[in-house]
C-alpha cells in the first residue's frame, strides 16, 4: 500500500514540526512494507529536512513534477525555457508584478522575500530568464486573467492561498502519483492519501482510501467524504492510519 501525505497543514504540525508519535507509526507501516510517500508542493530543497527524518520511500516534489527516491532525482517534468519566458511575458502584459519561478532555488523581484529566504535568489526579469521551471508562482485577484493565461500557455493552474496566489505547473499532486506509479510499473496502485487543500483534492479523490484533514479548508471538506477525526497538531495522519492498522486494513 502506499501511504501518500502532503505536507504542511497534514503530517506537519502549525509550527512545521513531525511529532514523534507519527514518525514512530510511520516507521512501523514502512517495516510492514507499505511504501512511505511525500507528496508536496515544496521543492525538494524545501523538505530535505523532513526526508532525513522520516526517510520515505520517496518523494513527490514541487506539485506532481519531481520524484526523488531517497536523494535521487528519478523523473522531471519542468516547465521549458520558452514557455517561463512567454509565461513572464504574459504577466507583464496583464500587469501582474508578484511572480517567482522555481528551479531548485526560488528567484523573485521581492527583495523583502529573499531576506526571509534562504533558498530564495533575486533575479532582473525584464532580462530573458535562462532555465526551465518545475513551476511558476504568481498572484492576481482576477481569476479570468489567470485562467486565461494558463490557457495560452497549455499548462495547469492551481489555485491556492485564498484564492489569490495561482501555481503553473506541467503537473500536478495526481499527476505525480501516476508517475511514481508508471515508474514502478505498478497496474494496479493501491493508495491511502491525505491532504488538506485545493491542489490535494484531485490526489485525494483518485485514491483508494483519500483522507481530507479536519483541518482542511472549506473547499476540500465538501468534496472529500472521509475525514480525519483530529487535525494536524494532534497527530490525525498517523491516528487514522492506525485505527485502518487496528481493522486489518494495512
Amino acid at each position: 500500500m502506499y501511504l501518500i501525505f502532503d505536507l504542511d497543514d497534514t503530517l506537519l504540525t502549525s509550527d512545521k514540526k513531525i511529532t514523534k508519535y507519527t514518525k514512530n507509526v510511520l516507521n512501523r507501516l514502512q517495516q510492514k512494507g507499505h511504501l512511505i510517500v511525500i507528496n508536496s508542493a515544496r521543492s525538494y530543497e524545501y523538505l530535505e529536512e523532513y526526508v532525513n527524518e522520516i526517510k520515505p520511500n520517496y518523494s513527490i516534489c514541487d506539485g506532481g513534477t519531481e520524484i526523488f527516491k531517497y536523494e535521487t532525482l528519478i523523473y522531471k517534468n519542468h516547465i521549458s525555457m520558452e514557455l517561463v519566458n512567454k509565461a513572464i511575458s504574459l504577466f507583464k502584459e496583464n500587469n501582474i508584478s508578484t511572480f517567482s519561478v522555481f528551479n531548485k532555488k526560488l528567484y523573485t523581484q521581492n527583495v523583502d522575500y529573499i531576506s526571509l529566504n534562504n533558498i530564495a535568489r533575486y533575479y532582473d526579469f525584464s532580462k530573458p530568464f535562462n532555465m526551465s521551471a518545475s513551476k511558476i508562482t504568481f498572484k492576481t485577484a482576477n481569476e479570468g486573467v489567470a485562467n486565461n493565461i494558463a490557457q495560452k500557455l497549455n499548462l495547469k493552474l492551481i489555485k491556492y492561498l485564498n484564492g489569490e496566489w495561482y501555481r503553473l505547473s506541467s503537473s500536478s499532486k495526481e499527476l505525480g502519483n501516476q508517475a511514481l506509479y508508471n515508474l514502478l510499473n505498478d497496474k494496479n496502485p493501491m493508495s491511502v492519501c491525505f491532504g488538506d487543500d485545493i491542489g490535494d483534492i484531485e490526489m485525494l479523490a483518485s485514491a483508494t482510501i483519500g483522507v481530507a484533514m479536519k483541518n482542511s479548508v472549506p473547499d476540500v471538506l465538501t468534496k472529500i467524504k472521509e475525514v480525519t477525526k483530529y487535525d494536524n497538531n494532534s497527530d490525525g495522519v498517523a491516528k487514522y492510519l492506525s485505527d485502518l492498522e487496528r481493522k486489518g486494513l494495512l
